[in-house]
């Protein structure tokens, strides 16, 4: 069932609405222990959200520029928390530097001798040394990460495909939700929640006829169709 319609224009990133439509859920009474979403809703700032919430967040992270070009991600560096610093493949340190401006990330940099002289260098950096940006909300990101590896991640992915995607699909495939019908975003937020509306009664419909065989039959008796027609 469709619990929650949000309408936002395309130019906002889906992540930061994931806990608005949450909390559409939580005000009709509906108890909320996991979500599961695609990669677009992935951000340090979603999952510390979700855990401060208590919700487990089932959402792949996207790759970063590195490892999508074949070199090591973030999580091939070791951090120690007592020099406040990070260890590469190679063994070199990655030092805290400090920053011009304020930002809430930390940056982290290795020295200009040992990324030259590094025999595994091309796998890892292109400039003159490796750097890494630590998010704010590393410690939910990493927590994020290792959750990806559960059997339970693998459940909610199955599950988000077979029930979100279907229904996104639905909607737009049989029931018009590809094109807006009138201009404005508030048009198109009353066509989504119509589309959704009735979407859901055919869900329910669905369910009775499951729960009531007799009905099924009714509904398809010649003597029925006849009458209708």
């Amino acid at each position: 069932m469709i619990t929650g319609v949000l309408t936002v224009g395309a130019q906002k990133r889906d992540a930061a609405h994931l806990a608005p439509v949450i909390d559409q859920v939580l005000k009709q009474g509906i108890a909320v222990r996991a979500v599961a979403a695609d990669g677009g809703y992935s951000s340090g700032e979603v999952y510390h959200e979700m855990a401060r919430r208590g919700i487990e967040a089932f959402i792949p992270q996207q790759s970063s520029g590195a490892e999508r070009q074949g070199r090591f991600g973030q999580d091939q560096f070791i951090y120690d928390a007592a020099t406040d610093s990070y260890t590469c493949p190679n063994g070199a340190h990655l030092k805290r530097q400090q920053q011009k401006r304020p930002s809430p990330e930390r940056r982290y940099r290795a020295s200009n001798q040992d990324c030259g002289a590094c025999p595994i260098r091309a796998r890892c950096k292109t400039g003159k040394a490796r750097a890494l940006m630590i998010h704010p909300y590393e410690e939910s990101l990493l927590a994020a990460r290792e959750r990806q590896k559960t059997p339970a991640a693998k459940r909610a992915a199955r599950d988000r495909r077979i029930c979100s995607e279907r229904t996104f699909a639905e909607a737009k495939e049989r029931h018009g939700l590809r094109r807006a019908q009138r201009r404005g975003q508030s048009s198109l937020h009353v066509q989504a929640l119509l589309t959704a509306t009735v979407i859901n009664l055919k869900r329910y419909l669905q369910a009775q006829t499951r729960a009531f065989p007799a009905t099924q039959a009714a509904r398809t008796s010649p003597l029925l169709i006849s009458g209708i027609t």
